[in-house]
């Protein structure tokens, strides 16, 4: 599936404009990566799940649908996360 086709089956209001498409154009040039660097001491996969959560939340505006689409997953899987970590 395309970005744009992707953008429309995902937009709420009918009007796509750049902000709908711009995380998608990212993840394409970047071919996978995403410029993070593994830390010298140990990660904690779950705290960095949540804080990814709550930027995505905060950057779409609390809008779960677009969020999940910054994150670049399902919106049924992206819910299910959500209450996971009691971010609702």
């Amino acid at each position: 599936m395309s970005v744009v086709e992707r953008a429309i089956l995902m937009n709420e209001s009918g009007i796509l404009n750049l902000e709908d498409i711009r995380g998608e154009l990212f993840l394409q040039r970047a071919g996978g990566e995403q410029g993070f660097v593994l830390p010298d001491e140990a990660l904690n996969l779950e705290d960095l799940e949540q804080s990814m959560f709550r930027q995505a939340m905060t950057r779409s505006g609390g809008n779960a649908a677009r969020a999940a689409r910054l994150l670049g997953m399902s919106y049924k899987a992206f819910l299910y996360r959500l209450e996971k970590f009691d971010l609702k």
